[in-house]
């Protein structure tokens, strides 16, 4: 069985997408990686959920 999870993400990602790529992969982290191969950092999906919340606040929230 070939694994189809993504082993890293490509830094010029945005959000949206970061949250798809998420909501399918049963780790909660990737490496972020420039094509070449050089880490850049690490994604989480505790700090993707902070930034998606920090953002929904700031536009006011369900007000």
């Amino acid at each position: 069985v070939r694994n189809k999870e993504p082993k890293w993400v490509s830094g010029d990602k945005s959000l949206p997408e970061l949250l798809e790529v998420f909501n399918n992969l049963k780790k909660g982290y990737l490496p972020v990686c420039e094509v070449v191969g050089r880490l850049l950092g690490l994604v989480t999906r505790s700090s993707l959920i902070s930034v998606l919340s920090s953002q929904y606040i700031e536009m006011g929230g369900d007000n």
